[in-house]
């Protein structure tokens, strides 16, 4: 797949290794010139029919400034893992090269070499994708274990290379962070091509609810360029299902399902994300019908998409797990071994979480999954809730879904909770402000010391730092916005 970006019309390479060669036939595949090659140790050459300049040789010959990027390809000393802050540092620092340096994995905004196969997971926020994802994993692991696939070259060099940059952002972030007391780092996935990064800020701290922060300040770095998605032949996250990613998955080979669920169900299981019990998130109306209003917009991208889908019912997995799971794992080109296996599955993952004590997700999302079931809605939401909901046209949705359209009965003579629920401004406006980087709904939970800060490349999309560390407000930018750090940023 190609992308409507127009990819450069030459590059330089800078470094030779065991990459280069099958590396220069995806960039040349593309129409894209080489016009010449850099390396410090290999010179005075030719390959590929191109000169191989050593480093300061190509400075005097090319210039340090001029249209045509230099894509990075050195490696580390031993020659083994992939180094693109040594080859800047070499190019950037000690030869004051300001041409545009770029990343291998660059080539993945216009290339998107197949899997053998696998799966894409999307579904809208607590519709059940832990449950689906650990299920189509498991039947993925299978799969791989009795097929042994082989792996095309340019889908290990580019599943390589966009592995590596995910790895060497966030290292780099990491590193700047923690001189300010960060001392935990979560990556979270927002759309093809764009990901963010939490971190602790601050001491960690216990809490007695079962929502709150690990420590006292928050710090989200928003609107990083990656590839997170052809780091493996599964990918899930809540990005809207719209045609340029059902394109992608499709050139990746990935088959795609969509985690359904009553919407209602849903909402009362985000705002259980927000706070526990959910009553008083759930009852501050402008988020209601924020969340409601953009959860509509997701699944009717989805519905209208279905032919290229498929879509799974959680309520149907909990309620009937030895018939839907078969049905799953055939879709997922697995056949299970009899009734015993889909059995065994079952036990072992429906109504559990698979959080393990210390990872990340354990340490932001404490408690993932809360009262797993069907139903939640009718005992959680209101009178108060039904105007919106009909205003929406969420009767018609639901049945559009395949859901019973009467949702005003159940609610109507139902009364908003009176009891005042406290809460952690802090763990809110994080909560809220991170589910809305991946859904785009209106943020309504705000940090009365809240910061935002745009910085970066003015030609490219700003990064956003949100947090409530004005030490880390004032200083983590200026570390991040460096001339050095642009140029790692902005290399894909």
């Amino acid at each position: 797949m190609r992308s409507a970006e127009n990819p450069p019309e030459a590059v330089f390479v800078y470094g030779l290794n065991e990459w280069t060669e099958p590396y220069a036939k995806l960039i040349e595949g593309l129409g894209i010139s080489i016009t010449a090659f850099v390396d410090a140790e290999q010179t005075d050459g030719t390959f590929r029919g191109c000169r191989v300049l050593n480093p300061a040789a190509f400075v005097e010959h090319y210039g340090t400034r001029g249209g045509t990027p230099v894509v990075v390809m050195s490696r580390s000393a031993d020659g083994l893992q992939a180094n693109f802050e040594a080859g800047v540092t070499t190019l950037a620092n000690e030869l004051g090269c300001r041409r545009r340096l770029l990343h291998p994995a660059f080539l993945k905004r216009h290339l998107s070499p197949p899997f053998p196969f696998g799966h894409a997971l999307f579904g809208y926020p607590s519709s059940g994708n832990t449950l689906l994802g650990s299920l189509l994993e498991e039947f993925l692991s299978r799969r791989l274990a009795r097929k042994k696939p082989e792996f095309s070259l340019p889908t290990q060099l580019m599943r390589a290379a966009c592995t590596e940059h995910m790895t060497m952002l966030s290292d780099t972030v990491f590193r700047a962070a923690r001189a300010l007391g960060a001392w935990a780092i979560q990556g979270r996935l927002i759309r093809v091509g764009e990901f963010d990064l939490a971190l602790s800020a601050g001491p960690r701290q216990e809490h007695e609810a079962e929502r709150g922060l690990p420590s006292p300040q928050f710090v989200y770095l928003a609107g990083l360029g990656g590839f997170p998605h052809i780091m493996g032949q599964s990918y899930a996250s809540h990005e809207l299902v719209d045609e340029a990613l059902l394109a992608d998955m499709k050139s990746l080979n990935l088959d795609v399902f969509v985690a359904c669920r009553h919407p209602l169900d849903i909402i009362v299981s985000l705002a259980a994300k927000h706070w526990r019990p959910p009553d008083a998130v759930l009852h501050d109306l402008a988020w209601f019908a924020g969340v409601a209003e953009n959860l509509k917009t997701w699944y009717q991208a989805a519905l209208a998409r279905s032919a290229g889908l498929t879509m799974v019912r959680y309520e149907e997995l909990l309620e009937r797990p030895l018939a839907v799971i078969p049905r799953l794992a055939q879709a997922a080109g697995y056949d299970l071994a009899g009734e015993a296996e889909a059995a065994m599955l079952a036990e072992t993952y429906i109504g559990r979480t698979l959080q393990q004590p210390g990872s990340s997700a354990a340490l932001f999302e404490s408690g993932h999954l809360w009262q797993p079931g069907a139903g939640k809605w009718r005992e959680r939401l209101s009178g108060d809730h039904v105007g919106i909901l009909e205003d929406l046209g969420y009767g018609r949705f639901m049945a559009d879904l395949g859901y019973d359209s009467d949702f005003a009965g159940p609610l109507r003579d139902r009364e908003a909770p009176t009891e005042v629920i406290a809460m952690d401004p802090a763990w809110l406006a994080w909560h809220d402000y991170t589910t809305h980087r991946s859904q785009g709904y209106a943020v309504t939970f705000r940090h009365e010391n809240e910061i935002f800060r745009e910085f970066g490349e003015p030609s490219q999309a700003p990064m956003t730092l949100y947090t409530n560390d004005a030490e880390a407000a004032e200083i983590l930018p200026r570390m991040l916005d460096s001339d050095f750090s642009r140029v790692l940023f902005g290399a894909v």
